[in-house]
């Protein structure tokens, strides 16, 4: 119970620091088991392409690099994860 409880209470902190540095649908590929990161600088560069399609993007983000891109993927990378434990 109290494993449970641990795990219940950080992906709250983790969701919610998510949102707070607003990496929340930093991630185009919505598939529920198999993702992987980019893992090229090539695919880097796609991934953020398609995010910049998104109203996230446009709304939050316009003017982003791809290192400032990688930062809210990566939380957001973490959350999901985590959110599968």
């Amino acid at each position: 119970m109290l494993g449970s409880s641990a795990l219940v209470a950080g992906i709250v902190c983790l969701g919610g620091l998510t949102r707070l540095t607003e990496s929340g649908l930093s991630m185009v590929d919505w598939r529920l088991v198999h993702f992987r990161a980019p893992s090229s600088d090539d695919e880097w560069r796609e991934y953020f392409e398609r995010y910049k399609a998104y109203p996230e993007y446009r709304m939050n983000n316009s003017g982003m690099t791809v290192d400032e891109f990688k930062r809210i993927y990566w939380m957001e990378h973490a959350h999901r994860v985590y959110g599968r434990l």
